[in-house]
């Protein structure tokens, strides 16, 4: 099997972290969900949706990989939330 490319990696580690803040952002579920979390996560894994199937499949989308990042960047940045995988 071939080695990830750096974009790949850079890619699952983002994806990973956006995981985590979904996570954070539903941890108390006793309360109601507000619209503003619901878009964070909507559009988070909207950024994502494409990411894994281009990494597993190792085809040569490498734009999907671009705009799942770039988007969950803008998401990251909307949020105010710390975004150690982009420049």
């Amino acid at each position: 099997m071939d080695a990830l490319t750096e974009q790949e990696r850079v890619a699952l580690r983002f994806l990973a972290h956006s995981l985590i803040q979904i996570r954070l952002l539903t941890r108390d579920l006793k309360r109601p969900l507000t619209a503003e979390v619901q878009r964070a996560i909507h559009d988070l894994a909207d950024a994502w949706h494409n990411v894994p199937a281009v990494v597993a499949d190792r085809s040569d989308k490498s734009s999907l990989i671009d705009g799942g990042i770039q988007e969950a960047s803008a998401v990251y940045a909307r949020e105010g939330w710390a975004n150690h995988f982009t420049k």
